[in-house]
């Protein structure tokens, strides 16, 4: 990314997206026969599909800030290795919390309210919101930091912020990844 450091984490923001949608969204009479002891009352809980996402952007976004608080303090390889660890506690919680996330079986019910031309102007707009974070001031600040980090901080460039912010959006980009797919499947 514009940081220069490789998140292979970001898979678990896309899946993150997408539970947290097939959990809120499916109907509650589904839910009896797919996770009927989910915990918190979900099994309970049926939201409209956009209060859904909204719903699970905020658990996303709380999720990434968290991580993101560690992550964007590291560099190189140490951050890189961080994200693969994000991946495999996600992973691990979402096999093995079969009560709320049905292990490795599939989730069925979730309401199907994208299609295809919709998926493309999301995608088109992920691309768009992508390149204005590249071509903004903070993204060019970001991309100095990635070329020389002391000599950003230097020039009073906050590059901790700013990973933070590349972190947070990156993550709610593809926790939206998560969700179309999720209401397109």
């Amino acid at each position: 990314g514009n940081s220069n450091i490789a998140s292979l984490g970001h898979t678990a923001f896309v899946a993150l997206g997408a539970y947290s949608v097939a959990i809120l969204a499916t109907p509650v009479a589904t839910k009896q026969l797919s996770i009927p002891n989910a915990p918190f009352g979900l099994a309970e809980i049926a939201l409209h599909p956009l209060a859904a996402a909204a719903a699970g952007l905020v658990v996303v976004g709380v999720i990434a800030l968290l991580t993101g608080l560690v992550i964007a303090r590291l560099s190189g390889i140490a951050a890189t290795i961080l994200t693969l660890c994000l991946l495999m506690i996600v992973h691990s919680v979402i096999i093995h919390w079969s009560d709320l996330f049905k292990g490795s079986q599939a989730f069925f019910g979730i309401p199907q309210v994208v299609n295809l031309p919709l998926a493309i102007v999301a995608a088109t707009a992920g691309i768009v919101i992508a390149r204005l974070f590249k071509d903004s001031r903070a993204g060019l600040q970001l991309r100095a930091s990635a070329e020389n980090l002391l000599a950003a901080r230097a020039f009073g460039v906050n590059v901790v912020r700013l990973r933070l912010a590349s972190w947070i959006l990156g993550a709610l980009l593809c926790a939206v990844a998560g969700m179309l797919y999720a209401y397109f499947m």
